[in-house]
């Protein structure tokens, strides 16, 4: 995240934006929140990013649970498990949704198999300790399958979307070729049952 948001350039993206008929769904205020040594420049970059928001004229911004690995956000951390992983995320969590609270926009968070909230009961469980109208959930099919549950696919996806619910406001669009790991693929050229994944959004009267 940047440190500086000339409004001279967020006035350059909602102008490309309008003259290409697009909407700005969200901005991506994604860094590792439980890093050593990273975590409080992030909380003080989310808050210039939040300020932002309007004039870029969306209300979103996208966030990661963070993971025990120091060196890349995305990867899986055998530590990520421990109740002191979980502390950590549930303080930085509140932390950056009091900011969100404060500037009048909504963190959307991922469960995400490498990070510390890698199901969506563990997801569930961060909703209902914040408890704020400013956090919600992005959830993506392709993030979700732990080792060995590909053969489960349609049970874990009703497994996520059934706790969740009521609080998905965003819903990514990729695919996967393997559990055990976030997809990377471009939707529908994986394995995701895609069929099946918009069948649970239409159930939770998700409208995008």
């Amino acid at each position: 995240m940047p440190a500086h948001i000339p409004v001279e350039l967020c006035t350059r993206v909602q102008r490309a934006l309008e003259e290409r008929r697009f909407e700005l769904a969200a901005v991506s205020g994604t860094w590792n929140i439980i890093h050593p040594t990273e975590g409080a420049a992030g909380l003080a970059r989310l808050r210039i990013l939040a300020a932002a928001c309007g004039d870029l004229g969306t209300n979103l911004i996208t966030m990661c649970t963070g993971t025990r690995d120091p060196d890349y956000l995305w990867r899986l951390h055998p530590d990520n498990n421990t109740s002191e992983a979980w502390s950590e995320t549930v303080w930085a969590m509140a932390a950056a949704t009091a900011i969100a609270e404060d500037v009048g926009v909504t963190l959307v968070f991922e469960p995400e198999v490498n990070n510390v909230v890698n199901t969506a009961v563990k997801a569930r469980r961060l909703l209902d300790e914040i408890a704020s109208p400013h956090l919600q959930v992005v959830i993506d099919g392709a993030n979700l399958f732990q080792a060995g549950q590909l053969a489960r696919m349609r049970h874990v996806l009703e497994e996520a979307f059934d706790p969740l619910g009521d609080d998905i406001r965003m819903a990514h669009a990729k695919d996967l070729e393997k559990d055990g790991d976030a997809g990377h693929q471009a939707a529908g050229t994986g394995v995701l049952d895609y069929g099946y994944y918009m069948i649970c959004l239409d159930r939770v009267g998700f409208e995008g």
